[in-house]
């Protein structure tokens, strides 16, 4: 009897498993980059300047190193900027209200041994999750993607 209810487990188990697995979406929703040998402080200065010359404002920055520091942790450098254009921003809230569940916009740069790696998540990949999106929310969606990416490709001379 036990060995027919652990194998009626492990079966389970691997239909589920299978199942789940077929449903995951390939497209990987962040975008990132590395910069070999960067500078972490002059690459944040880099993204302050670049958010902000794409008309777009930080609402807050956090520093996730010197948070954890406080409480005991050793952590390596790492920032993640907050930011938006509220003007292109209420252009997809009056269509998709639920959008607000992934803003502001972030981008997050650390410190890996020598290198900086910075990256964001990709606006287009919150769009699917809100079924059918009408073609001029996904163009402007698009447009603020391809800022934001146009910022972090920018960081690498």
């Amino acid at each position: 009897m036990k060995k027919h209810i652990t194998l009626s487990a492990v079966l389970l188990t691997l239909i589920l498993g299978l199942t789940f697995c077929g449903q995951k979406d390939s497209k990987n929703p962040i975008y990132k980059i590395v910069i070999p040998g960067g500078d972490f402080n002059e690459t944040t200065t880099m993204i302050e300047m670049a958010i902000k010359g794409a008309n777009m404002r930080i609402i807050s920055t956090l520093d996730l190193k010197k948070g954890l520091e406080s409480r005991g942790e050793n952590f390596p450098n790492y920032k993640v900027y907050q930011f938006c254009n509220l003007t292109k921003g209420m252009k997809v809230f009056k269509k998709v209200m639920d959008f607000g569940a992934y803003i502001p916009c972030k981008i997050f740069v650390y410190q890996k041994d020598k290198d900086i790696v910075v990256g964001t998540f990709l606006p287009t990949s919150a769009l699917e999750h809100f079924g059918v999106v009408d073609n001029e929310t996904k163009k402007l969606v698009l447009e603020i993607e391809d800022e934001i990416i146009s910022m972090i490709k920018g960081l690498k001379g």
